[in-house]
């Protein structure tokens, strides 16, 4: 049987739960994350990259033990998380930090999208 795995990274704690073709939710890992502070800027928060990521790969682990299953066995990821966030590594695996984010175009009241006038149509 082929199984489904859908990893989400929320605010306060990341979850891979597994499900069968058929939509059925079979396993569930779970655990909670803490944020860091930036030093100097009150109200803060930011991401813990390494911790993160074990504690992602825990929950995945987690998931495929409680449903008896192997990694061959999951067919497909699927990944989401709170907001835009994204991190990319390097060829060396060290995360890089400091990325633009650019603005999809806003949406007015009137229902029709902007074109930012700097690009072509």
């Amino acid at each position: 049987m082929s199984y489904l795995l859908a990893l989400d990274a929320g605010t306060g704690s990341v979850r891979a739960v597994i499900f069968d073709v058929q939509g059925n939710q079979v396993a569930v890992g779970q655990a909670e994350w803490k944020h860091l502070s930036v030093e100097n800027v009150p109200g803060s928060m930011e991401f813990d990259l390494d911790t993160n990521w074990r504690l992602a790969c825990q929950c995945i682990h987690q998931a495929l033990e409680r449903a008896h299953l192997h990694a061959a066995d999951i067919q497909s990821v699927a990944c989401c998380s709170m907001r835009e966030g994204i991190v990319l590594y390097d060829r060396n695996g060290d995360a890089i930090l400091g990325l633009r984010q650019r603005r999809r175009p806003r949406q007015p009241r009137g229902g029709r999208t902007q074109r930012d006038p700097r690009r072509p149509v």
